[in-house]
């Protein structure tokens, strides 16, 4: 579970340094929606603030750089398969300032279902992300069950010019399979609850029951462990960000003990090794020396 910030009470900066911000902000938001996703739900945060930015602003940023150039030259792989398409839709309710949600999505192309009618019985094979999607909802909702229903809508309105672009490449699709962790989310897409207990959420929402019903989409619940969108929906600790990289990006390995290479190229991996993550501090002189001892170590063995 995640809370909003308290209120920014830090100075705040210099129509120059706010410039400098989005000029960053921008250019690693390319860089994010094209390679790496990782970075979404930071950049979220970061641009929702940049008008009115912060010395705290500031150090977000700093943060997201660190980021960046400890795990450099992202690479999405990916492998021969079906061309269906598959989501999986979470929300984080009230994580984001001033009462508001945030949505994630993770899309991917897979091999068929045996059944393309009912739930896949057998998870699909996973594919490097096509599409990802990390957004604060702009409207206020009034439960973690709305947020996880808008989710779904935002998701499923996303889809639809990827399986129009699919099918005008020839690759018929069947109902898309959007996976949820949320009960009410998928009682309510498949009328599967009393719809007079839902008429407080915001109306554009039940676009997505309908559609269901069409045979456009076909909204299914799995345990949350197993939704790749929620990595998308808020913050993690260090620990969590190097569990869940590998998953959606190609990834070699950083630190290699091979005497074939030399002292100083060691070490920059071993600097690269100790910062890999959410690092929060820069590279100082001592943790170079420290990188340095340890490689002529490795290759002294």
């Amino acid at each position: 579970m995640q809370y909003a910030e308290n209120e920014d009470a830090s100075a705040p900066l210099s129509p120059t340094q706010i410039n400098r911000l989005q000029q960053i902000t921008g250019t690693l938001l390319y860089y994010a929606i094209a390679v790496d996703p990782t970075m979404l739900v930071a950049l979220g945060d970061i641009a929702s603030e940049q008008t009115k930015a912060t010395i705290k602003t500031l150090a977000k940023v700093e943060w997201l750089l660190d980021y960046a150039a400890s795990n450099p030259l992202a690479t999405i792989r990916y492998t021969a398969s079906g061309m269906i398409l598959y989501i999986h839709s979470d929300a984080s309710y009230l994580s984001v300032s001033k009462a508001r949600s945030r949505v994630g999505g993770h899309f991917f192309l897979s091999n068929p279902s045996t059944d393309p009618s009912k739930p896949p019985l057998v998870r699909p094979p996973l594919n490097g992300p096509i599409h990802t999607i990390s957004k604060i909802l702009k409207n206020v909702v009034g439960s973690a069950a709305e947020a996880e229903i808008a989710g779904t809508y935002v998701n499923a309105t996303e889809a639809v010019p990827i399986v129009v672009t699919l099918e005008e490449l020839g690759h018929i699709q069947p109902p898309t399979p959007i996976q949820v962790d949320n009960s009410t989310a998928f009682g309510f897409a498949n009328k599967k609850i009393k719809i007079k207990r839902t008429k407080a959420i915001d109306m554009r929402y039940h676009w997505i029951v309908d559609r269901t019903s069409q045979g456009q989409f076909l909204i299914y619940l799995e345990p949350g462990d197993d939704n790749l969108g929620d990595y998308h929906t808020k913050h993690h600790s260090p620990t969590h960000h190097r569990h869940m990289r590998p998953i959606f990006l190609h990834e070699n390995e950083r630190l290699k003990t091979n005497v074939s290479m030399s002292t100083t190229h060691l070490a920059s991996c071993v600097v690269l090794q100790l910062l890999r993550g959410c690092a929060n501090s820069h590279i100082h002189r001592s943790t170079y020396d420290r990188a340095t001892h340890m490689a002529k170590y490795y290759i002294q063995k």
